[in-house]
């Protein structure tokens, strides 16, 4: 399916190399190209052409013609031999506009400012806002799911597809509350969440960025992320988190354990509203983030609140299954793993 959309994007003069890989190739690519990719792309040279017209005409930047001169051996980029064919590879390629797809909406869920439907294109420059008690869902093309918690809002800023679907430029402006995005696999091209107080890039992991104020905290459960803003940046591996301020270097920390959820996994409570007990905190921990959701994949919100108590009252709207999960709050402000256990009411 890829290679189909890669060819029907591809701009006039451009073919796909048959059976031509990047390693096959006597030089290598610079750092900037995407040297994972297997295919080669075939250019076949017209009158007139130049290195720098064709970097300005087709391909992502105007310096790129450095690339194709050293992938080709070319002495002289300001003359071409008409009817000889160039290779490049398919991540040199001017980006597409993409869209993302809001796959579900729960509660008070807003596309710029408008009630949100599940199943909206969300375009770049679409603010997504949830209020209370909701969340939303939203899917790049590349299979990255972002799940964005209550009271947060979050402006898509870029979204480029750089052939097909398989190399995306996604650029995300967290204003306030939170996002948890989750790459299917390791990406070519990273994705760059911002927020008042820094910026955090990845290239395919499983992690959440908060901001509030000046204010922002990081933490990765899967792969790494480069955390921080212009006073430093911090490698933060998996099991670890950082917090920052837009005046202060980040700090990094072990995440804290996900609590034992023992006391009230697989009870069943009969009572409108029961209370649900959780340990007392205890060493770093300073509070618990406690969400319920009749949805084992926490696309539908009942709940989102924290608390420093040990315990929780359930809205019970609805009988039959419930789904909680709780992560502890450190006292900077980091959220450690997550717990999770399934209720009947």
């Amino acid at each position: 399916m890829w290679l189909l959309a890669l060819l029907a994007t591809l701009p006039a003069g451009l073919t796909l190399a048959e059976g031509t890989s990047t390693g096959g190739t006597p030089a290598a690519p610079s750092a900037t190209a995407n040297p994972a990719d297997n295919e080669i792309l075939l250019y076949h040279v017209q009158p007139g052409d130049t290195l720098l017209g064709l970097s300005r005409e087709k391909l992502d930047t105007p310096e790129r013609w450095r690339d194709v001169q050293k992938l080709n051996h070319i002495g002289n980029p300001r003359h071409l031999q008409p009817g000889t064919t160039l290779r490049m590879l398919p991540g040199w390629l001017k980006p597409k506009v993409a869209q993302a797809l809001l796959e579900s909406a729960s509660n008070q869920v807003k596309l710029n400012g408008k009630p949100a439907q599940d199943g909206a294109a969300i375009p770049e420059g679409t603010t997504v806002q949830t209020g209370p008690d909701s969340a939303a869902v939203i899917t790049l093309p590349d299979g990255t799911r972002l799940r964005i918690p209550s009271a947060t809002e979050v402006r898509l800023e870029r979204l480029r597809a750089y052939h097909g679907e398989r190399h995306l430029d996604a650029g995300f402006l967290l204003r306030h509350g939170s996002i948890e995005p989750d790459s299917p696999g390791k990406r070519s091209r990273p994705l760059n969440i911002r927020t008042p107080s820094g910026n955090a890039a990845v290239r395919g992991t499983h992690f959440r960025v908060h901001a509030e104020g000046q204010r922002s905290t990081v933490e990765v459960l899967r792969g790494r992320v480069a955390a921080g803003n212009r006073k430093a940046t911090a490698d933060v591996d998996a099991g670890k988190g950082t917090w920052f301020t837009a005046k202060s270097k980040p700090v990094v920390a072990q995440l804290l354990p996900a609590p034992d959820l023992g006391g009230i996994q697989g009870r069943t409570w009969t009572q409108t509203a029961p209370h649900l007990p959780l340990p007392a905190l205890a060493g770093d921990a300073a509070a618990y983030h406690v969400e319920v959701s009749t949805r084992p994949d926490f696309s539908a919100v009942l709940l989102d609140t924290r608390t420093r108590e040990p315990g929780f009252v359930l809205p019970s709207r609805q009988d039959g299954p419930h789904y909680v999960r709780v992560s502890a709050i450190s006292r900077t402000g980091i959220e450690g793993y997550v717990g999770t256990t399934e209720v009947q009411v």
